[in-house]
This record gives C-alpha cells, sequence and structure tokens, in this order.
C-alpha cells in the first residue's frame, strides 16, 4: 500500500486517504490485540488443591494447619481468582489470589529499584496464573505480621469449624 497526498495505492488501485487510514488503524488494533495476548498470561479460577500445592512447593511452610488457613484466607479474599483486584486510595491496590497490597509488598510500575516493595515484584506478576510467586509472597507477609495480616483471617477462617475441606483430597497430611 502506497500513501500520497491525498490518495493511496493498493495493487493498482486508487483509493480515497480515509479508506487507507481506516485499513491501517484496523490492522494496527488488530495486530496490538494479537500481540498482548500472546504476551500476556491468562488469569484464572484455580482448584484449592492448587493454592495448597503452592504453598507447600513454594514456601517453607508445610504444617497442614497453616496451609489450610492459607487457602481458606485465598478463597475469602479473591474467591480463588488470580487476576482479583482492588483499587486502593492514593494509587494502592491489593492484587492477586492473596490480595497482595501494593503499599508494603509489590511495586505498581518499573523500574524495581528503590521502593520495590518486601516481594520485590511488580504487582502485575500477582496477577497471571502462575501462583507459586503468590504464594511466595503471602509467605513473607505472614512471616512479618501472621494470619491477622488479612482482616478475614481470624472470622473466617480461625473460627471456621469446617476448615478441613479446604485441603481435603490434596495428599497434604
Amino acid at each position: 500500500m502506497l500513501l500520497t497526498r491525498k490518495r493511496c495505492v493498493n495493487a493498482g488501485r486508487s483509493r480515497s486517504l480515509r479508506d487507507c487510514l481506516w485499513v491501517i488503524h484496523f490492522v494496527g488494533a488488530f495486530l496490538s490485540c494479537l500481540i498482548s495476548g500472546l504476551l500476556r498470561t491468562e488469569a484464572r479460577l484455580v482448584s484449592h488443591c492448587e493454592v495448597a500445592w503452592a504453598i507447600r512447593d513454594h514456601t517453607t511452610i508445610k504444617d497442614p494447619w497453616n496451609i489450610k488457613q492459607f487457602v481458606c484466607i485465598a478463597d475469602k479474599v479473591s474467591r480463588f481468582n488470580t487476576s482479583f483486584e482492588i483499587q486502593r486510595i492514593n494509587s494502592q491496590r491489593s492484587v492477586g489470589l492473596f490480595q497482595i497490597p501494593s503499599r508494603f509488598y509489590c511495586r505498581n510500575t518499573p523500574p524495581l529499584v528503590g521502593r520495590a516493595g518486601l516481594c520485590h515484584k511488580l504487582c502485575q506478576a500477582y496477577l497471571d496464573d502462575r501462583i507459586g510467586d503468590d504464594a511466595l509472597c503471602a509467605s513473607i507477609a505472614y512471616k512479618r505480621t501472621g494470619f491477622r495480616f488479612w482482616r478475614v483471617w481470624y472470622n473466617e477462617c480461625y473460627l471456621n469449624k469446617d476448615i478441613n475441606s479446604y485441603i481435603e483430597g490434596c495428599g497434604i497430611g
């Protein structure tokens, strides 16, 4: 396609410049969607066992009682949705399976110099379907402040009599 001042030529046919610009815009939008789709890992709902295995395999936490607490927290704060995100005030947000807060644990924008967050990752990393890094960052938060880091934990998980179902069928403890 050859663009001239007022017309463009495509395969020997002359078209108006407006028609050519529309085609260029459409092709550009299509390529942009295609590339972003290829580069982005889709978020999804994960199972309770996937969360339990991620805690067991990517952290130093091996005790079944603690693993149940983490799985319960993931259920209560995100409903096992890896792309769950809440915008907070002052450009802060909580992201991912465990609702990692950008205020202390991740950074909203690159570069990762200066205040990179205690988990040393961009917040965007906690919105994909790879949950090992989410589990690791959640364990860092837990080691600093305990399960009370998550406001829902005490009433929804600790006092929950049916918490055993969270690791049932997962081969843990």
